[in-house]
């Protein structure tokens, strides 16, 4: 169930407040990998269905031109899951499982227009720390799997660009342009999903156009 409300708050910025709760009756997780059932269990069998689990979650979001010059997007995402299950058992051990989740996210963004053709934009995003299980497939039909337990902390990127449209229409080319970036401007160290160094600072160009 989602209660979501919307409005303008100013001129053509809008307010919008996501308050959201959900129930499953049977919820299925990757089960606690030290209990003696996951470890004699074959592949299909080493999940946990869980009863009573619900997900309670809100989301506010602000959007829309400041200025004639600048517009903005803000957003932020708060998710509780919790287990009113068995509270002993390999299902519960499973459950501890539900609090690895990432509770917070925050985005960002913001463009500016120098000139009718001329744009700075800048993006930042928020992540809260997170586990979870990553499974590596070695031997598919032999059915031999390999589970790693990644720890992902908190982090934020920053990503910046400008971009300048060099015309509005040559032939059948229309609105090409031109983008300089630079994605983690900030050159922060992290690791991805999958427990691997994530992409360092990079600085790319770009060539974009309609036909």
């Amino acid at each position: 169930m989602d209660l979501i409300f919307q409005r303008p708050v100013w001129r053509d910025i809008m307010l919008m407040l996501d308050f959201s709760h959900y129930e499953f009756d049977n919820y299925v997780v990757w089960g606690d990998s030290s209990t003696d059932y996951y470890n004699n269990s074959p592949w299909g069998r080493r999940m946990a269905e869980l009863e009573d689990v619900s997900k309670d979650g809100v989301e506010m979001e602000i959007n829309g031109d400041f200025t004639d010059k600048l517009s903005m997007n803000i957003s932020f995402a708060y998710v509780d899951w919790n287990y009113d299950g068995p509270d002993e058992g390999w299902e519960a051990m499973s459950a501890d499982a539900l609090s690895d989740r990432a509770k917070f996210r925050i985005k960002s963004g913001a463009t500016y227009s120098l000139t009718e053709k001329l744009q700075f934009h800048m993006d930042y995003k928020y992540q809260d720390k997170q586990e979870q299980d990553v499974i590596d497939i070695i031997d598919e039909e032999a059915g031999i799997f390999d589970v790693r337990h990644v720890k992902i902390d908190a982090y934020g990127v920053v990503d910046i660009s400008a971009s300048y449209r060099l015309f509005d229409q040559w032939k059948r080319v229309r609105d090409p342009v031109l983008k300089i970036f630079a994605n983690n401007a900030t050159d922060n160290d992290y690791v991805n999903v999958s427990g691997y160094p994530a992409t360092e600072r990079t600085y790319g160009v770009s060539l974009s156009m309609a036909f």
